[in-house]
């Protein structure tokens, strides 16, 4: 479901990080849980799930609507879980390895090149 960044704004701050949090862990619009899921470990669903806490509305919003539209390609494939894989081994790493050094403003950087570059592909 789109989310528009001036309404998501004007609602009181704490409103917006519940819907924040809450959008950025659906399955049904977000490349991350979705490649987790195809591997899960214990430590990357730990870490990856605290960045939905420390973004800021502009990125987690840009990141959520694209995100949706990618996820959706990719689930109607009938190779999406393959997909999914390939994007965990190329990816999740990396961004678990900055969520584990306190990064998460580099986890957030690494995350919305793989958006970009998922979205070229997909």
């Amino acid at each position: 479901m789109y989310v528009d960044l001036k309404e998501l704004q004007a609602k009181p701050y704490e409103e917006q990080r519940r819907r924040i949090a809450s959008i950025l862990g659906q399955k049904s619009s977000c490349i991350v849980v979705n490649a987790v899921m195809a591997h899960p470990t214990v430590v990357d669903v730990a870490l990856l799930r605290q960045l939905r806490h420390l973004v800021d509305i502009k990125t987690a919003v840009d990141y959520h609507n694209r995100s949706e539209a990618v996820t959706q390609r990719i689930m109607a494939r009938p190779d999406s879980d393959v997909i999914w894989g390939e994007i965990y081994n190329q990816y999740i790493p990396a961004i678990a390895v900055q969520a584990t050094a306190h990064n998460p403003v580099g986890a957030w950087v690494s995350i919305m090149t793989m958006l970009a570059e998922v979205e070229s592909e997909y």
